[in-house]
């Protein structure tokens, strides 16, 4: 659990890396909602220990990307069980982007059906908050079957659990780089 002063401690150092990562962009002519993964990739390469604290959130939002890669690319496969899998890992790596970023922290745990909740928490009023939501509690609630089921997933299934997935990595995208 995070302590009072550990929260306060950490949304200290999420806005002195934010305001380093600003002064680097401007120093490149550029803003922050323009930078790419590239640029960011190469901000924490120059910048090693001053970047630590927004190392996570950049990390998880490139797992979801990663997942959600696989996951299109085995639907077109035909490989729907696989698809399926890396879709709900691209939607709770998506969340830890989010919560990451948003509220400093993300709770572990195996409960993924808390995941949803601490996810509606994090984007509080944001118009998306709710769909994002009920697109990872889709996706949790099928993770048992999918990893430890002996039914193969339908095309159909995995097509919906990829859209949730692809949904949930787009508004992680816009949290975590456009910072909005």
């Amino acid at each position: 659990m995070v302590t009072p002063q550990g929260s306060i401690n950490n949304a200290r150092a999420q806005i002195n890396a934010a305001i380093r990562l600003c002064r680097w962009a401007h120093d490149h002519q550029s803003s922050v909602t323009e930078l790419t993964q590239t640029d960011l990739e190469r901000y924490l390469t120059e910048h090693p220990g001053s970047g630590v604290t927004m190392s996570g959130f950049i990390a998880f939002l490139r797992k979801a990307e990663e997942y959600l890669a696989s996951a299109e690319a085995n639907l077109n496969a035909e490989r729907y069980t696989v698809a399926a899998g890396d879709a709900i890992h691209a939607g709770i790596c998506a969340k830890d982007a989010i919560d990451t970023q948003l509220t400093g922290s993300r709770v572990k745990g195996k409960d993924h059906a808390l995941a949803a909740k601490e996810l509606r928490r994090a984007l509080g009023q944001r118009p998306d908050a709710a769909g994002a939501e009920k697109g990872l509690r889709e996706l949790v609630s099928n993770k048992a079957d999918v990893e430890y089921g002996v039914s193969l997933m339908s095309a159909v299934k995995a097509e919906a659990l990829v859209r949730r997935a692809r949904s949930l990595v787009e508004i992680a995208v816009r949290v975590v780089r456009l910072n909005g």
